[in-house]
């Protein structure tokens, strides 16, 4: 939940204090501590509120994609983030098998760690996915958002709120003291908590190298929700590890369901919404906290600039516009991956088999020097194959592509895509893309095109010969009170195309420009240099604030 005001003060009423604040933060998932993380970093002042004593007790989402890591880098806190991670190149097979020390029925690599994606990966940005369980990540979060202003307060509960012409009031309680107070402010966001999901299978994950370990096991909705005891814990474990007397030590017992729910609106009034409150779904391809912290880092830069008087109230309605597609796509995209096990099953023909020893003799099968043994063989790899769209589903996880009123078409449509668009991204810089990722600076010095676009301002990209885009944004920037900083690459100019690379992927002439919005991406672009480039570029950057004037 966030909600901002004007300043952060406290007063006195008959009934109890009132706390006026820039933005409230109610929840400390991924979400909620990287929306604080985000406006501390832009210089809002926020407060963060959770129920809870400290942060997450269970290492549930782990997966962080690139998309996630370039946003992190943004901020300043990626070596953090990688320090207490599993890097990339150790998470790269994903095993199915009968259990640990049983029979492997296949691998897949993973997270473009295959070396005929692996080069897809490294092209399309600076930084590489990795694993960080949930445990380790938000405690990241919390404190840089903490150390850069927000104040954090944990054990303080939501209980209601009512809104207004003027803005929400939210009633609070303090659950150490019982004291309830109430937080004044102009706009909310509500972030319940961070999605956990489910595969209704077997997974065996280990949180830290080598004696840390996530168990899932999957059961039947249909004949209720089990009561799962420390024994029964312990007997699944030994299972999936294929070790009857493994010693084990149970660390917690959690339940959850598969969900396919989304929100096709993500406001309402002056209240918001971000993370699990609107996608839910399994944990198939690991978009839960990503896209949860993606929502957030969407919507801080927009409630900033509308704070600080740069950008009209309108701005804030293209957060449902631009996210809410994105909440369909990876439900829809989660689900579908978690059905499509059900091909693996059916493939060994062990989706029907009614019991333990049935199952075992089908999969065993799967080796017989006959007909049927080769097609079961071709049908599981086929299966197998199947599973890239979970794990290599690098599209998804790159080529989320905004639409709405705070992004000025060019005319053009978007490129038709050459490989499936779910498994391979194709940068673009068409206006609603992410910005393309292309190594540029100096003979000293290497930067990320995305290094050079800062979170908290506008970024205008253009070549030698379009020097009077500089003119403009400085001028630009002037009438709209933003910052409009131009790079300009080329030889001879503080940052050269190191590799060419840039040229292949700008998609404008030199003196074309590419005005980035502070969240990474292509809010504009102009093909050449027009006769007024500052009135041209002056419309746009009103047009993407939603400035009527």
């Amino acid at each position: 939940m966030v909600i901002f005001n004007d300043g952060v003060s406290e007063t006195e009423t008959p009934d109890s204090a009132v706390v006026e604040t820039d933005v409230l933060i109610v929840g400390s998932g991924p979400a909620g501590s990287s929306a604080a993380l985000f406006l501390s970093s832009l210089g809002v002042p926020n407060i963060m509120i959770t129920k809870y004593r400290w942060t997450a007790n269970t290492p549930r989402a782990h997966i962080t994609n690139q998309r996630t890591m370039e946003i992190f880098r943004d901020v300043g806190i990626e070596d953090q983030v990688l320090a207490d991670a599993t890097p990339h190149h150790m998470i790269g097979d994903t095993v199915f098998c009968t259990s640990i020390a049983g029979e492997e029925i296949g691998r897949i690599l993973t997270w473009g760690n295959h070396p005929a994606r692996h080069a897809d990966y490294e092209l399309a940005s600076p930084s590489l996915n990795c694993d960080i369980p949930q445990t380790y990540l938000e405690p990241i979060l919390v404190r840089n958002a903490t150390m850069r202003g927000t104040q954090t307060q944990f054990s303080t509960e939501y209980l209601s709120h009512s809104q207004d012409d003027d803005g929400v009031s939210v009633r609070v309680l303090n659950r150490l003291t019982g004291h309830e107070y109430t937080i004044r402010a102009k706009y909310w966001v509500i972030q319940p908590g961070s999605n956990i999901g489910g595969i209704g299978a077997g997974l065996v994950r280990m949180v830290r190298p080598w004696n840390e370990w996530l168990i899932v096991w999957g059961f039947d909705i249909n004949e209720g929700t089990p009561q799962v005891s420390e024994d029964d814990a312990r007997q699944i474990v030994r299972n999936l590890i294929g070790v009857p007397d493994l010693n084990v030590e149970i660390t917690g017992i959690s339940l959850w369901g598969n969900n396919e729910q989304y929100a096709t609106r993500l406001q309402a009034g002056r209240v918001f919404c971000a993370g699990d409150a609107i996608h839910k779904h399994p944990p198939s391809n690991g978009l839960g906290s990503n896209t949860s912290i993606q929502d957030s880092y969407n919507l801080a830069w927009k409630l900033n600039a509308v704070l600080k008087g740069q950008a009209g109230q309108e701005l804030l309605e293209t957060y449902s516009a631009e996210r809410a597609p994105v909440a369909e796509q990876i439900v829809t995209r989660a689900n579908r991956s978690a059905r499509e096990f059900g091909k693996l099953f059916e493939a060994l023909g062990i989706d029907t088999a009614e019991t333990a020893e049935d199952m075992l003799a089908l999969i065993e099968s799967r080796k017989d020097a006959t007909p049927e043994g080769a097609a079961k063989r071709a049908a599981v790899q086929e299966a197998m194959d199947l599973k890239n769209y979970e794990f290599n589903a690098h599209g998804v996880e790159l080529g989320q592509h905004y639409v709405s009123t705070a992004v000025v078409g060019d005319g053009t449509a978007r490129p038709k895509p050459g490989r499936d668009q779910e498994l391979y991204y194709q940068p673009t810089t068409q206006p609603g893309g992410r910005l393309p990722h292309a190594w540029v600076g100096d003979n000293r010095h290497k930067y990320s095109t995305h290094d050079l676009a800062p979170y908290g301002q506008f970024t205008l990209f253009t070549g030698i010969t379009g020097g009077d885009w500089t003119t403009a944004a400085q001028k630009v920037g002037d009438q709209l009170g933003i910052t409009i900083n131009t790079v300009v690459i080329g030889p001879g100019q503080e940052i050269t195309d190191l590799y060419f690379d840039w040229a292949k992927l700008r998609e404008v002439a030199e003196d074309g420009a590419l005005l980035v919005r502070p969240d990474k991406h292509i809010g504009w672009r102009y093909h050449t240099m027009p006769a007024d480039p500052e009135t041209e570029l002056r419309t746009a950057a009103a047009a993407i604030l939603n400035r009527s004037e």
